[in-house]
């Protein structure tokens, strides 16, 4: 019993600190450096657009439920093929998600970043069911990341409309 406590804790430590500190420090470096000047006036930003210290938190939230759904999807007793398929999928969505930050913080592309958005909101969507069909409670905390990406397609469409 205390071997499989043990065994859960490493496997959430592995995950948090994949996503949520690994990804998590490269997006709040890029949000911080704000090369491009998004939050210096470079661009018409809309009026919903959150402040650098709510971009960081809701980036920090969204890849937390990442990677919470992920520890749960791991120890789950599942066959390995469906874990790795969803375990794969989710590494690729958080590298789609810093891409977004990327393109639009760090270059200034948005329309690379809406275009990014638009196929990172229909991976989320296949992740979501594959997590679903996993393990329920895996696809309940996926739910927050799969509302910051729609939340930020519609961001990227009002940054491409008002620039």
């Amino acid at each position: 019993m205390k071997e499989n406590r043990l065994r859960s804790f490493l496997t959430f430590f592995c995950f948090i600190a994949l996503y949520a500190v690994g990804f998590g420090f490269l997006i709040l470096r890029l949000i911080r450096e704000d090369a491009v000047g998004l939050y210096r006036g470079s661009f018409a930003l809309p009026g919903f657009f959150p402040s650098q210290t709510n971009l960081e938190a809701f980036s920090l939230i969204a890849l937390l439920t990442l990677a919470i759904s992920n520890a749960i999807v791991a120890l789950d007793p599942v066959q390995i093929n469906r874990r790795k398929n969803v375990l794969v999928n989710s590494l690729v969505l958080a590298g789609m998600i810093f891409s977004w930050y990327f393109l639009l913080i760090r270059s200034g592309n948005m329309i690379g970043a809406l275009v990014m958005t638009i196929a990172e909101f229909l991976v989320s969507l296949i992740v979501i069911s594959m997590l679903y069909l996993v393990e329920h409670r895996a696809g309940y905390y996926f739910i927050p990341t799969l509302l910051w990406a729609l939340f930020r397609i519609i961001l990227s469409i009002f940054l491409v409309a008002r620039n």
